[in-house]
């Protein structure tokens, strides 16, 4: 066979076993003198599968082995990108998986530019989706930042399609179609309009999922309207999860870089004021890791706590709204949200100038609450109180707490109780419901005042060790030794210095953060409070 190019390359999961994706690359290799693969390195797998089995190295030589395959490179992520890699692997053919909207547009602009075929794997029509988690157009949808309206070009069989397979999770705010005998109609409850609708839309503001009706046609129409976040139902998947992982980790270390900035700022400011006025405090949890590992911020984390003991505490609550309640900071005690509204118990400052963030703090109480803090990063605040000598004492009032935590979360704007269903079974998630319905008959304030009051169980004891009774609820019975915090040492963050508990090991070692000096496994080094995480705190 005549080979049409001298060097072609495709990025790929490389599932070298899965035979349809074995014959595809091979059908590619053979219009080129060369053929190159790329595949993903292990931290690619596990933040799209988890921690697994997996060797990039071992599988580079399975596909080398096929002859066929003259290189196969390891991608990172700062190979992902097709006109990064390109630096390496000067092609002159480049196959996608799917079209991935304006960063496809770039792509195809670029290679046009420097001669270079662009050719599609996608499939001529959809086909039964994937198992969820190899689903490249639910990864796309799944990184649709919640200011983004989700919308359906096609009322027809790919309408129906997208209804059936990703509807329940991912909701379109309406759907447009060419058809006019469709306009101003429902179908499965959602409004079909005249692609017209489009053209009120910015760019950025729309998520558009190309359904049906011809396929080119519907380009051009977005491309007058200035659209330019668009998908397909059609995808060669094991090319297009590539694709989109490389947009998806490009918005998140976008979103780290500068989220970080402001909670260094928030940090620089809390000092300030507890420099001021002569209050302890302590960095505690991730963010006491990232100041002895790192000087900083986890690279990944996006979020600061620390911890008071309680009478420093209700010292910095009397002077907060003096020093914070301006046009920059806000401080927010747990029972300040307005309108009866109950998050968690954690006292927070909050940041309130310049841009907001897509985090995902605020959506349980987003609607409700009077206090506006959506998209607004923030500290959170452990209050370390007394723990009782005696065990029975101290598990009884933990229990209480536990219970007065689930009575209060009946008071939030939200419940999704499919968050709960991996880690409480059935017949536990129908007492949590059950519990939530008691709780939304009683006043958050009185709820509040006693979880406030039994927090403080042991305030008049003479006692060894704290309790964190904001901690997340299985963990709050812990005990932290007073020992390990005494008055605090100064340690260095970014270029200012910040305060740590004084045996800063012996505190990480008893909540459970074993060789904190190492980085922690792969799938878990994302952001926790990113407005697509998949932790659930409580």
């Amino acid at each position: 066979m005549e080979k049409k190019y001298k060097l072609g390359y495709c990025g790929i999961l490389g599932d070298f076993f899965d035979k349809d994706v074995y014959l595809r690359m091979r059908a590619c290799a053979e219009k080129c003198e060369r053929f190159v693969l790329g595949i993903p390195d292990e931290y690619i797998m596990a933040r799209l599968f988890g921690d697994s089995v997996y060797c990039a190295e071992d599988l580079r030589r399975l596909w080398l082995d096929c002859k066929w395959v003259d290189e196969v490179v390891i991608l990172d992520v700062t190979k992902l990108g097709k006109r990064q890699i390109y630096e390496e692997v000067p092609y002159d053919v480049c196959f996608y998986g799917t079209e991935y909207g304006g960063a496809f547009e770039e792509d195809r602009a670029f290679m046009e530019a420097e001669g270079i075929d662009f050719c599609p794997l996608m499939p001529e029509d959809r086909t039964e989706p994937v198992s969820p988690a190899r689903d490249a157009v639910r990864l796309a949808l799944n990184n649709v930042p919640p200011d983004q309206k989700i919308v359906l070009f096609g009322a027809g069989e790919g309408f129906d399609y997208y209804m059936e397979h990703y509807g329940d999770g991912y909701a379109p705010a309406y759907a447009v179609d060419t058809a006019e005998a469709n306009w101003n109609t429902r179908k499965a409850g959602v409004e079909i309009k005249a692609p017209d609708a489009l053209r009120a839309e910015r760019d950025g503001e729309v998520f558009v999922v190309v359904c049906d009706g011809e396929y080119r046609e519907t380009m051009r129409q977005l491309s007058a309207a200035g659209l330019h976040n668009y998908r397909p139902l059609r995808a060669c998947h094991e090319a297009a999860l590539i694709e989109e992982f490389a947009l998806a980790y490009a918005a998140e270390m976008d979103y780290i870089d500068r989220a970080q900035d402001v909670l260094a700022l928030l940090l620089r400011e809390f000092t300030r004021v507890c420099k001021k006025y002569g209050l302890r405090y302590y960095m505690i949890c991730g963010t006491l890791i990232g100041v002895v590992r790192h000087r900083d911020v986890i690279p990944w984390d996006d979020d600061i706590d620390l911890a008071m003991p309680r009478e420093d505490y209700e010292k910095l609550k009397k002077v907060a709204h003096e020093e914070w309640h301006n046009e920059e900071f806000m401080f927010l005690h747990y029972d300040e949200l307005g309108n009866g509204a109950f998050l968690d118990f954690f006292p927070r400052l909050f940041y309130l100038r310049g841009e907001k963030f897509p985090v995902k703090l605020w959506q349980n109480v987003k609607g409700k609450a009077a206090a506006d803090m959506d998209g607004r990063l923030w500290i959170d605040i452990y209050i370390l109180d007394n723990a009782s000598k005696s065990e029975r004492k101290h598990l009884a009032a933990m229990n209480k707490l536990k219970v007065l935590y689930v009575l209060c979360m009946g008071h939030r704007g939200r419940l999704d109780y499919r968050e709960y269903e991996r880690r409480l079974s059935a017949p536990q998630i129908g007492l949590l419901k059950l519990a939530h319905k008691i709780g939304r008959c009683l006043p958050c304030k009185l709820l509040t005042s006693l979880y406030d009051r039994v927090s403080q169980y042991a305030a008049k004891e003479e006692c060894e060790d704290y309790c964190i009774a904001n901690l997340i609820i299985f963990y709050i019975q812990r005990r932290l030794k007073k020992v390990y915090f005494q008055d605090g040492i100064w340690k260095p963050f970014r270029d200012f210095e910040v305060m740590v508990p004084a045996d800063y090991d012996g505190v990480l070692t008893s909540m459970g953060y074993g060789n904190y000096m190492q980085f922690p496994r792969l799938s878990v080094r994302k952001p926790s409070h990113y407005f697509n995480a998949d932790i659930k705190l409580w």
